[in-house]
């Protein structure tokens, strides 16, 4: 779902201002088909709200999965370290 936006200028009114300011119809035609042609590559490339909608969805589920992960590696890291205490009181307790 791709939405495109262009900015529209009247032509002929461009086309009519310059040859008002003594420019061949011919020229003027071809400065408002290129002016025309660079406003619609130009604005092709923006973003639209429903683009940034999409992107602030993604971004918070791959937070809340990040959130998981981290939570998910803080008790693996905390279950090793209970069970490296343990060990060392084992360990301790043999050797007094």
């Amino acid at each position: 779902m791709e939405a495109t936006m262009s900015i529209r200028f009247d032509k002929l009114r461009f086309v009519k201002r310059l040859q008002e300011a003594n420019q061949p119809p011919e020229v003027a035609e071809a400065f408002a088909e290129a002016l025309d042609e660079a406003l619609e590559q130009s604005q092709s490339q923006l973003s639209t709200k429903t683009d940034i909608k999409e992107l602030r969805t993604e971004f918070k589920q791959e937070l809340a999965q990040l959130k998981v992960r981290l939570t998910a590696s803080m008790y693996k890291m905390a279950g090793f370290i209970l069970a490296g205490v343990g060990v060392l009181m084992g360990i301790m307790k043999f050797i007094n």
